[in-house]
């Protein structure tokens, strides 16, 4: 019976989702993963973050999403799947990426949708989300040449505060322990780790927030109009107006039904952050998960929250354009 069905994807102008851990890629992959346009992996359960997770709803899916397959990462499928051997440490590039790899990638894309031939007419676009991709940059353009990249930006300080939470009260998030636990970091590791794996946590946890979006605005040469860099705050505080603004950006079709799917606003989690010689009121591991005598550490993050236009004084609060270049 599949010799009668027909695959519906096509892989120009596909999109792909990567960021620091803890920056919002998943909430804005649930989101994009609602436009008829775009096509993602689905399943009927996952763990819960994101549009369908208790971070933002609640336990329960909401009625109005009932019905819709909830998206995946697609790494292990479609990368791993086709051969790659990568684990999240280095980087892949360009010249690692052979002819028949890329066939074989391009293929297991592809079976994302299918449908009856005299059925078939809606093309879809491929759409896809992992914390690997930002290591992947080059090897991703190889295979999706015209691909558009959205590099998730978030406060790096909220960031630092989110990872710390994990680590150090892991009752109230056990996902990503493990990495930390094994290398010293957490999540996907840049290159030149080794120089900052014996350092303390914060400036080991710092120096790996700061390579990584060296790293994704490094890309800004090779992807020049094809990178879209994305405010996490934006969406939390003015989802709608910033979705349709993506939207226009990827260059969708307009979707006016999303303002009926997802709210207005999203929850802000973001911390207080200590100002330079002001004393701490918010009590650790309440609200800031970083130690007394850490103060001095984490303060090296201001000057990376500055570039990306954020204030000095306010955690995800925007006022300029992000200035950052890759160093």
């Amino acid at each position: 019976m599949n010799l009668l069905k027909g695959h519906d994807i096509m892989c120009e102008k596909s999109v792909f989702i990567w960021g620091i851990g803890r920056s919002g890629t998943h909430l804005l992959y649930d989101i994009l993963s609602l436009h008829p346009s775009l096509m993602c992996a689905k399943t009927n359960t996952r763990w819960k973050k994101g549009l369908w997770g208790s971070m933002h709803w609640g336990d329960s899916t909401p009625d109005k999403l009932k019905g819709y397959g909830i998206p995946y990462e697609g790494f292990q499928r479609f990368w791993r799947g086709a051969g790659l051997e990568f684990e999240g440490v280095g980087m892949v590039l360009r010249h690692q990426v052979s002819a028949q790899f890329i066939q074989k990638v391009s293929k297991r894309y592809a079976t994302l949708h299918q449908d009856w031939f005299w059925k078939r007419g809606t093309r879809y676009r491929i759409l896809d989300k992992s914390p690997m991709y930002i290591l992947m940059i080059e090897a991703i353009d190889a295979v999706f040449p015209d691909s558009y990249h959205i590099f998730c930006l978030r406060d790096p300080r909220a960031i630092l505060n989110s990872l710390l939470r994990i680590y150090r009260f892991r009752e109230r998030d056990d996902v990503g322990r493990g990495r930390i636990d094994e290398i010293g970091f957490w999540g996907v590791v840049p290159p030149g780790y080794e120089a900052h794996q014996h350092e303390p946590l914060v400036p080991r946890l710092c120096w790996q927030i700061q390579a990584l979006h060296d790293i994704g605005f490094g890309s800004q040469a090779l992807l020049q109009d094809r990178l879209i860099a994305f405010r996490y705050e934006s969406l939390l505080h003015e989802a709608h107006q910033a979705t349709s603004d993506l939207f226009q950006r990827l260059a969708l079709p307009d979707w006016s039904e999303i303002a009926n799917l997802i709210p207005q606003t999203f929850p802000d989690y973001s911390p207080p952050w200590p100002r330079p010689g002001e004393p701490v009121h918010e009590p650790y591991g309440k609200v800031r998960c970083y130690l007394d005598e850490e103060m001095e550490q984490v303060t090296v993050l201001n000057e990376l929250a500055v570039q990306l236009g954020y204030d000095p004084n306010q955690v995800g609060a925007i006022i300029a354009e992000p200035i950052k270049q890759s160093r």
